[in-house]
């Protein structure tokens, strides 16, 4: 019987499976393949059904592996969940028909519930990539090899110009928007947009990434956490999940992984005066400070928009 895609709502909290590279590099392959497959199951175990993934992670073997103890029966030594239990986020930059196929056969799954088209710089080399990509997506959809369509790190300019291409041509328009947000960065514009739009926002390195000592012992942020009887990366999700935005938190440490999947306890007791407080962190440095390289060239891409491909590296979050 085919599944309802509606009866299953994305999950608010996800768990991000960029593990073992950059900020916490593993440099031991072996090490950091081992490591990703039971940071996972961790993960599940503790809670987490929402997994946030990639194909330029170069993981999937590894999540793979892990999907596969998840769907074990318990009497098997497995998890014992149902797929349907499970919402699967892939990220991808190819948006070729086969490329995606194989992708789920890498993952070991016969359907992602939410597709999202990694960067724009890719698929903005003209407007015809990028309809050819866009359709590609939807004839996925149609097939209900992806649930869901959405992009990441779009800016207004793209999301502009991808909405216009969905109303010309009459084609599902893009579920969610996934950016790198959290309390230094200011996207109310852009929170705004997608809210327009009916476009779920969702937030990855919710917790600061490079910058994330500096969020754990801000002063404003530590002064709320005490008073809500809460860790500083709690309120930090908390605020985000507040706004209803979705968050991507990753960690390796399972007591963490714990405490981030408890934010949303917290979101009552979030006053307006936390929440403005918190708000006002984005405009201590400005807008980019806090933003990776990916972020700051994509957000540069949009002002541009010139539909030319620059030489822009690529560097997943």
């Amino acid at each position: 019987m085919k599944k309802n895609i509606d009866s299953f709502n994305l999950p608010k909290i996800g768990f991000g499976t960029f593990i073992g590279i950059e900020l916490d590099r593993i440099e031991d392959a072996t090490l950091r393949h081992k490591t990703t497959v039971q940071t996972i199951i961790n993960a599940l175990e503790i809670g987490y059904r929402h997994l946030d993934l990639a194909s330029n992670y170069n993981n999937l073997a590894a999540v793979r592996e892990a999907l596969a103890m998840a769907f074990k029966p318990k009497s098997n030594g497995g998890l014992g969940l149902g797929r349907d239990e499970l919402w699967l986020t892939m990220k991808g930059i190819d948006c070729e028909i086969m490329s995606i196929q194989d992708l789920l056969l890498m993952t070991g799954v016969t359907y992602f519930d939410l597709f999202l088209i990694h960067s724009p710089q890719p698929v903005f080399e003209s407007p015809e990539v990028l309809e050819h990509a866009w359709k590609n997506l939807c004839t996925l959809h149609a097939q209900s090899c992806l649930h869901h369509l959405g992009v990441s790190n779009f800016y207004q300019p793209h999301l502009k110009e991808l909405l216009q291409l969905c109303d010309s041509n009459h084609l599902p328009k893009p579920y969610a928007n996934q950016i790198q947000l959290n309390v230094l960065i200011d996207e109310d514009e852009m929170i705004d947009y997608c809210a327009q739009h009916n476009i779920l926002v969702i937030a990855y390195s919710p917790l600061g990434y490079q910058w994330s000592s500096y969020l754990s012992e801000h002063s404003a942020i530590a002064n709320i956490a005490r008073e809500i009887h809460a860790t500083p990366a709690q309120v930090a999700l908390a605020w985000l999940l507040k706004q209803d935005i979705t968050v991507i938190p990753k960690s390796m440490n399972q007591t963490r992984m714990l405490e981030n999947l408890q934010a949303p306890e917290l979101i009552e007791k979030l006053t307006p005066a936390h929440m403005q407080i918190l708000h006002d962190l984005s405009h201590e440095w400005g807008n980019n400070i806090a933003l990776n390289v990916t972020a700051v060239e994509a957000k540069q891409h949009g002002e541009d928009l010139s539909w030319s491909l620059s030489q822009l590296r690529f560097n997943p979050k």
